[in-house]
């Protein structure tokens, strides 16, 4: 019995230590950087009947990011996102996955709010920021881990152009 507990101990320390030696390995980054829409996949929006200006959008929307660092420097993203807006202003949820020029992916989750603000000529745009999580990914992301706040808006054209900026390990 004695020699069972002791080896059962010994493979879970075991264990343990692999499991930890990626997080060993990981180092700290600030990551910052803008990204923008280059294409809409799918916007669906439905209308609950609360109230005559309250919307809630389902969107898949296309990205390309620029960043001095060159492990997100033309990374492309797919947003996945919900948006519930009453009136003028609203909050916003979603996941975004990153694919890196060496192929390598990385995930986050975002959520934040947004407003509608006058853009000249009777037009609005949309003003929006939030704070995102990175969750994890592939590759050299596979461990990663980290947050960090974004800023940005929809033009009248329906162009998402935004500023981000976190500390993430991997």
């Amino acid at each position: 019995m004695i020699f069972r507990l002791s080896h059962i101990a010994t493979v879970c320390c075991a264990a343990l230590l692999f499991s930890l030696q990626p997080m060993e390995a990981m180092e700290k980054k600030i990551i910052s950087g803008s990204g923008q829409s280059v294409r809409l996949s799918t916007v669906y929006s439905v209308y609950p009947g609360d109230s005559p200006d309250h919307e809630v959008r389902y969107t898949i929307r296309h990205d390309l990011h620029t960043s001095g660092n060159p492990d997100w420097n033309n990374a492309q993203s797919i947003l996945y996102g919900l948006l519930d807006q009453m009136g003028t202003n609203g909050t916003h949820t979603g996941y975004q996955i990153y694919t890196h020029s060496d192929g390598d992916q990385s995930f986050t989750k975002h959520s934040g709010k947004q407003s509608l603000q006058p853009a000249g000529g009777g037009k609005m745009e949309v003003h929006f920021e939030g704070t995102f999580e990175w969750t994890g990914g592939t590759g050299k992301f596979e461990y990663m881990r980290g947050s960090g706040t974004y800023k940005g808006k929809i033009d009248v054209n329906g162009t998402a152009t935004y500023n981000y900026e976190g500390i993430a390990n991997y």
